[in-house]
């Protein structure tokens, strides 16, 4: 059975350049990706404040970049 007409293939790996996904999205291979940023600098917020005994959320929502055949261009090059 062959579903790849009405199959849509998303990815999680929107990074730029000639290897990622943006890439791929751009060139038809996938319908579209996400570019998410890594945390690494809310990390080591959340880090200092529970070593200094402050409060933190349980729960950080990051920001997310949808990448479409309609925006990848401007990814790619990134």
């Amino acid at each position: 059975m062959n579903r790849a007409g009405g199959l849509k293939i998303i990815g999680i790996d929107g990074l730029p350049g000639a290897e990622g996904g943006a890439k791929s999205v751009e060139d038809g291979k996938i319908n579209a990706t996400f570019l998410y940023p890594n945390c690494g600098k809310e990390a080591i917020e959340t880090a200092v404040k529970i070593m200094n005994k402050q409060e933190v959320p349980k729960k950080l929502t990051l920001q997310t970049q949808r990448i479409t055949k309609d925006n990848a261009a401007q990814f790619v090059g990134q």
